[in-house]
């Protein structure tokens, strides 16, 4: 945002294309660019200051990533208590269900949790509906599934 605005627009950063001109005043210009395009002009003369940085990486995935034995191998099938329960809608059903809530810190590769049920961390849950179930991967990563369905090897759905 400019100094002493009260709102701030994200400015996406490509490291590759600020190679030449040196990162703060490549940054200045995208973001004019950016606060032009939003609110017609941008403001001359005023600095820049960022509040916050959010990084997002990725990475492609190994196409053995979702095996059956790597599953297998890496922990045990299911979370045995849930740690409540509490009335949900399930969308399959379309019916509010008594659900059970999963802690998401006791899911280690290999658990397998069907739905419907929630699984509950700090910043966010999971909503599982009563057609799938949800499985922690090798990695830790949990991949719904829904239950009439094999889970395809590439990840794809």
């Amino acid at each position: 945002r400019y100094v002493g605005q009260g709102y701030e627009i994200p400015i996406p950063i490509d490291l590759a294309s600020n190679k030449e001109t040196g990162f703060s005043q490549w940054f200045k210009a995208a973001f004019n660019q950016v606060y032009a395009a939003n609110f017609g002009r941008a403001i001359k003369g005023v600095d820049v200051e960022v509040l916050s940085w959010t990084l997002t990486l990725s990475k492609a995935i190994h196409t053995g990533y979702y095996s059956d034995t790597t599953q297998e191998t890496h922990g045990r099938d299911g979370v045995s208590t849930p740690m409540k329960t509490q009335m949900t809608y399930d969308p399959q059903t379309q019916a509010m269900v008594d659900t059970p809530v999963f802690d998401r810190a006791d899911m280690g590769p290999g658990y397998h949790i069907a739905g419907p049920a929630l699984i509950s961390e700090a910043q966010t849950t999971i909503v599982v509906p009563s057609n799938f179930h949800a499985r922690c991967d090798a990695f830790g990563h949990i991949h719904l599934v829904r239950s009439d369905e094999k889970a395809d090897r590439s990840g794809a759905r």
